[in-house]
C-alpha cells in the first residue's frame, strides 16, 4: 500500500469517528435533559 492508500484509510477512520460523535450527540439531544 502506498502513501495515498494510507492517507485514504486515515481519512476514512476520521470520518467514521466524526460520524460516531454526531450519533452520540444526537442521542444525548433526544434524551430529556436532567441537568440544564
Amino acid at each position: 500500500m502506498g502513501d495515498k492508500g494510507k492517507k485514504d484509510k486515515d481519512k476514512g477512520q476520521k470520518q467514521h469517528a466524526a460520524k460516531d460523535k454526531q450519533e452520540e450527540k444526537r442521542k444525548l439531544e433526544r434524551q430529556p435533559k436532567r441537568t440544564a
